[in-house]
């Protein structure tokens, strides 16, 4: 049978087009995206703040480190007897870049070549106006500003005076033998810590109650107030040389040295 066969277009109830609302879903991701964003921003805000904190608190309680180590004026032997009736040894000092000060023997001692007599230095008061003397344990020179114990410490036959500085650097060397002539003299370097105007110092600090705590200062403050002549009272503050506007300067310290022991003490 003959004629055209067309076939029908299947009717699908989905194919005509609808229009869906989304602008629920739109404002729930706008929603979400603003506090993400906000909780971004807090978050920053809150990693900043940390930050920032722990740098303070770092600042604030670490102790004072020093910047560097340098010679800022000259330690003299000036008399130097190694026989065993008259053993001494004189010492002098030029003063910090030429000011009057006073020299900080923290960890220095004073040895012989082998090393088998050590002195320790570190309570040793020597400033730039007048010399000390050291002598042997029974010496009854009453010329002589310190004892160190036992006698005829140094080899009659030839030995070394040795001076070193707290970091173990040799400041000064003495040699002699038995032809040797006496008394020996020679100098060295005196070699201080320097700090910058940003570093910190351990002092005691009287606090207005009247009591005095131990703290750590800033250098830059301590330099503000010896400038302007702010009083201390009770404070109690080291000497110390610092380097400010690549300027060596010298704060001769408050309460010092009568008050060495007492911030050895933390302050007690």
């Amino acid at each position: 049978m003959s004629g055209s066969h067309k076939n029908p277009t299947a009717h699908n109830p989905h194919s005509s087009a609808q229009s869906i609302d989304t602008s629920a879903y739109d404002t729930y991701i706008s929603n979400t995206n603003m506090t993400y964003k906000s909780l971004t921003i807090t978050h920053w805000i809150a990693l900043g703040l940390a930050v920032v904190g722990i740098v303070f608190v770092s600042l604030y309680f670490t102790k004072a480190e020093a910047v560097y180590n340098r010679s800022v004026g000259t330690l003299s032997i000036n008399k130097f007897f190694p026989a065993a009736e008259e053993e001494s040894v004189t010492l002098s000092f030029s003063g910090v870049i030429g000011l009057e000060s006073i020299a900080d023997f923290s960890g220095w001692t004073l040895q012989n070549a082998d090393g088998g007599f050590v002195y320790d230095l570190s309570q040793v008061y020597l400033s730039n106006t007048e010399p000390i003397k050291l002598c042997a344990e029974t010496s009854a020179d009453p010329n002589c500003n310190y004892h160190w114990t036992g006698d005829d410490v140094f080899n009659n036959d030839g030995d070394s005076l040795r001076v070193l500085a707290h970091d173990g650097t040799t400041i000064a060397t003495l040699s002699y033998d038995s032809t040797s002539a006496f008394p020996l003299n020679g100098s060295g370097d005196y070699i201080a810590t320097v700090y910058s105007t940003g570093d910190k110092i351990t002092v005691c600090d009287t606090h207005k109650n009247g009591t005095i705590r131990k703290r750590n200062l800033n250098i830059k403050q301590l330099i503000h107030d010896q400038e302007d002549d702010v009083a201390a009272g009770a404070d109690i503050i080291p000497p110390f040389v610092y380097e400010n506007n690549k300027k060596l300067g010298y704060h001769p310290g408050v309460n010092w040295p009568a008050g060495a022991e007492i911030l050895a003490n933390d302050c007690q």
